[in-house]
């Protein structure tokens, strides 16, 4: 789903919504998600991102974190 920016989106923050699933449908489960989702967790945050992280979000908890 894309949404278009709001006015609030040309304000100096940069904003990122990280996230780590392990299982899919189609691909199997990844083993070392935690650990990748942590280290651009990190490196976002090193970049002046605000981040928000999601781990083993479903597509309705995806769609919701997007402000």
């Amino acid at each position: 789903m894309i949404r278009p920016a709001t006015s609030d989106s040309n304000s100096g923050t940069r904003k990122a919504l990280m996230i780590g699933n392990s299982e899919y449908d189609h691909a199997g489960r990844l083993r070392n998600h935690l650990d990748d989702a942590r280290a651009i967790y990190s490196t976002l945050q090193e970049l002046d991102f605000e981040v928000t992280t999601l781990t083993n979000a479903n597509q309705h908890q995806i769609v919701r974190s997007i402000p």
